[in-house]
């Protein structure tokens, strides 16, 4: 009978820790309430984007804002990439490095795509070049992040990849008709 009563206070001494912890996990969830980075291509403008001869001419320039909408969450992105893409062919990219966003701040990104690529027959039959003064051009951003909250650091990396579907003006033509770029929300 000695032994059986010794064994109850510290199963149940055990169970209130457990409770305990259960408890405090939940309200600092529920108190942090992490969410999701917010990214929109605020502008973007195709200053050259020709096909001639096998080869594509472009000259892509965005804006990109990385919000963080989070009040106690701060977040380091690191290994940001970013990926320029006509009808899902990639035809450029960008390192654009590393940067930390402490919560409710925004961070704007500016990357300019611009160069001369060859094209492959494959890649020339999936682009479907068209002549047009408007272009569906998708952007893909790739990234590691670790999150901090307060002084604590929360480590493993997370990759996240996001995608913008963007419907691109020529800048010769926005400047003969006025059609400006649409704010876009990209989605992760």
């Amino acid at each position: 009978m000695l032994h059986l009563n010794n064994k109850v206070p510290k199963c149940l001494c055990f169970i209130l820790i457990l409770l305990y912890l259960i408890i405090l996990f939940s309200f600092t969830y529920l108190v942090v309430s992490p969410k999701k980075v917010k990214f929109y291509i605020t502008n973007a403008s195709l200053i050259e984007f020709a096909y001639t001869n096998n080869t594509l001419n472009y000259n892509f320039v965005l804006n990109i804002k990385v919000t963080n909408p989070n009040h106690l969450v701060a977040i380091y992105h690191s290994h940001v990439e970013a990926l320029a893409l006509y009808h899902d062919v990639e035809f450029s990219s960008q390192i654009l490095g590393t940067f930390f966003q402490d919560h409710h701040k925004t961070t704007v990104l500016n990357p300019v795509f611009k160069g001369v690529m060859p094209l492959s027959e494959d890649q020339i039959s999936k682009m479907k070049f068209e002549s047009s003064s408007i272009y569906p051009v998708g952007v893909k951003l790739y990234m590691k992040n670790r999150y901090k909250v307060g002084s604590i650091n929360i480590n493993p990396e997370m990759k996240l990849k996001v995608h913008c579907d963007l419907l691109v003006p020529l800048a010769s033509y926005n400047e003969i008709l006025g059609y400006p770029f649409r704010e876009t929300k990209c989605h992760a």
